[in-house]
């Protein structure tokens, strides 16, 4: 399905693709849009080859209440749990379907004090208590089928994925499925194009935003965003500029990706979050001949309420933003997770 091999395309390029080492002071504004003031020099930086921590990937970061860091290794099917500075306070883990371990996680969200890992291989949400002493498994929620992304809402569970024609599903803490939204028309029976389609559509990043009540999809390949309220109903559409997409052309055996035919090329999508205006998004060109490395990232700001897009500075990749962090991924042969405070001016 798309939804598998969308996801873990993505995650790939970041193991491989390096991102800016530093982070200039941002100006207070941009066309409206108060940005964070991050110092020049992160907090912290942790990931090395030989020392302790060495990740495979940077897959998905949390933050749990009490300031300490989750970070999410899909290549060693591990979970890192760093003190609030960086330090290391434990590993959990392993590669495998029983309890604890994983076959392909690919995302995590936090509520109170439960953190919760998107295992695709699996097709189930694996659930852990973070306690003092470390991250404890206590259950699992089995899912229906192959998803790409998971959000946490006001104690429910927004999970990304085509299913049964919706691309958006709302669970209970206990996995119960209470709603499914955001139709992805079907296709005609024998179009495997445009079923293929539609699981560019349902493949991607799934943004749950408290303060608006708005959950927003940004999709891998496609370059327009939409948001929902918590009741299922469309607030907004909008499209991210010079976002180029690729399209898909029959061939003898089933089909191949081209890039945009007005300009020859193709963009993606890398990462999204909330951040103190809203929704950000970052997304990056790519070769589609595969001969060189992809282009710069480039990050914009939406508005939750009205779906308004404004341009930001340069940023590295960024994997979670607060009121007080910014946690990206900084250049190196390995993958290194840095922690900036925003100052308050």
């Amino acid at each position: 399905m798309p939804n598998c091999r969308l996801r873990r395309v993505t995650h790939h390029m970041r193991t491989t693709v390096g991102t800016i080492a530093f982070v200039l002071l941002l100006p207070r504004s941009l066309a409206g849009v108060q940005m964070p003031a991050l110092p020049e020099r992160p907090s912290w930086t942790v990931g090395d080859v030989d020392g302790e921590l060495s990740f495979g990937a940077l897959t998905d970061v949390a933050r749990l209440g009490d300031g300490r860091v989750v970070v999410l290794d899909e290549p060693s099917f591990r979970l890192w749990l760093l003190h609030p500075d960086g330090r290391l306070a434990g590993m959990n883990g392993a590669e495998g379907n029983g309890p604890g371990r994983f076959a392909i996680p690919i995302a995590v969200a936090t509520a109170d004090s439960e953190l919760f890992v998107l295992d695709q291989g699996a097709s189930r949400v694996s659930v852990w208590a973070a306690r003092a002493d470390g991250l404890h498994h206590t259950r699992d929620l089995p899912l229906p089928g192959l998803f790409s992304d998971l959000c946490v809402m006001k104690s429910r569970i927004y999970l990304l994925g085509l299913w049964r024609g919706d691309a958006v599903h709302e669970l209970g803490r206990d996995g119960r499925l209470l709603s499914s939204f955001d139709s992805i028309p079907p296709a005609e029976h024998g179009d495997f194009i445009a079923e293929e389609e539609r699981g560019y559509q349902s493949a991607g990043r799934l943004v749950c935003d408290d303060r608006s009540g708005v959950v927003a999809v940004a999709p891998t390949m496609r370059g327009t965003l939409r948001a929902y309220g918590g009741d299922g109903r469309l607030r907004w559409r909008t499209v991210i500029p010079e976002f180029f997409e690729a399209r898909l052309k029959p061939t003898g055996t089933g089909y191949r990706m081209s890039p945009d035919p007005a300009t020859g090329r193709v963009t993606q999508t890398e990462s999204s979050g909330i951040w103190s205006e809203g929704i950000w998004v970052q997304v990056r060109e790519l070769d589609p001949a595969g001969g060189r490395e992809p282009g710069e990232l480039r990050s914009w700001s939406i508005d939750p309420a009205t779906g308004r897009v404004t341009r930001l500075p340069v940023l590295p990749r960024l994997l979670l933003v607060d009121e007080s962090w910014v946690f990206g991924e900084s250049e190196g042969v390995v993958p290194r997770l840095s922690a900036w405070r925003i100052r308050r001016d």
